[in-house]
């Protein structure tokens, strides 16, 4: 074998390898699962629960970075249960720490590498229904479902995790995610902003106004009281306002159809847009004469019933339907 052939063989067989190393490298670093066999990872079960002050308390804190975070009624105590596969098991992962007026109920998966913490756990914490404080909870890869709650303000944010909510009320609602869906329903908040990257949001029984931000994903709002605004790229908007007497409502997407359905004496100013679309109603529309039960076109702007507040629909490219409920 000549000199340049045994050359190549040795500098092909070291970028073999490299990439063999980089390849295990990357799988430890993002699978806990491989990292614990190779590093010699031990399985903890967690069962840990604790008591909650509230003396003084008016925000609680609520952390966990994966698994299930659960909010509800009840006497003030905070349980962790789940599995975790870990390489640096700690005596307790469950942290209650107070700072002030600010109650904090975290799961402790704080590590340094090459230390690491990988499984599935649920944080739930009960809140005394006569204590009416301030709600913030986040999660990194964790669901959030709250319940049956009052608060002054609440914040439920998580990276990849769906967030749910049923029977709660306050002041304000601020929920976002960035990879998952949203449910709310029965929510008796003034003011309600919702924002997502990626993932569905259903959203209905709302008694104040409500603020979307989608980026894709399937939208649907029902029976909202007060004002409806839906900021959607990519993805359906179905709304459906069944009261009679209408607040304001704003509906934008790139791509996606809208479907609006409204009280039949609703009274509103309709103002319609769509590049690349069509767009029809049932309604009564009078511009400059009155078009009735007809096809008016991807451009309309008249009222309906008289006028009223505005009813605004805009898409780039996606039918638009206002019907009668």
């Amino acid at each position: 074998m000549s000199n340049t052939k045994l050359v190549v063989l040795i500098v092909t067989a070291v970028l073999v390898v490299c990439l063999l190393g980089v390849g295990v490298i990357l799988l430890i670093g993002f699978d806990g699962s491989i990292q614990g066999r190779l590093s010699g990872g031990v399985g903890v079960s967690i069962d840990e629960a604790q008591d909650l002050d509230m003396t003084g308390v008016e925000t609680v804190n609520v952390n966990c970075v994966l698994g299930q975070i659960i909010v509800a009624p009840g006497e003030a105590r905070a349980e962790l249960v789940g599995n975790v596969m870990t390489s640096a098991a700690k005596d307790h992962y469950l942290v209650v720490e107070q700072s002030g007026s600010t109650l904090n109920v975290r799961f402790d998966a704080n590590t340094q590498f090459p230390a690491f913490i990988n499984g599935d756990v649920t944080l739930r914490v009960w809140l005394p229904e006569n204590l009416t404080v301030n709600l913030d909870v986040s999660g990194a890869s964790a669901g959030i479902d709250a319940s049956g709650m009052r608060f002054h303000n609440a914040k439920l944010h998580s990276v990849s995790g769906a967030v749910s909510l049923q029977g709660c009320a306050g002041g304000a609602l601020d929920v976002g995610t960035v990879s998952g869906s949203v449910k709310i329903d029965d929510a008796d908040f003034a003011h309600v902003d919702i924002k997502s990257v990626s993932g569905g949001m259903a959203v209905s029984g709302i008694t104040g106004n409500v603020q979307i931000g989608n980026t894709s994903g399937a939208v649907r709002v029902e029976q909202v009281a007060g004002s409806v605004k839906v900021d959607n790229t990519s993805g359906s908007v179905s709304v459906v306002q069944p009261h009679q007497q209408l607040e304001a409502v704003s509906i934008s997407t790139i791509s996606g159809g809208v479907d609006l359905k409204l009280h039949p004496d609703a009274a509103f100013a309709l103002a319609v847009k769509s590049t690349s679309g069509r767009a029809t109603t049932d309604f009564d529309v009078t511009v400059s004469g009155s078009l009735k039960n007809s096809v008016v076109g991807s451009n309309l702007q008249g009222s309906v019933n008289g006028g009223g507040v505005g009813v605004s629909i805009t898409t780039v490219s996606g039918g638009i339907r206002v019907n009668k409920y």
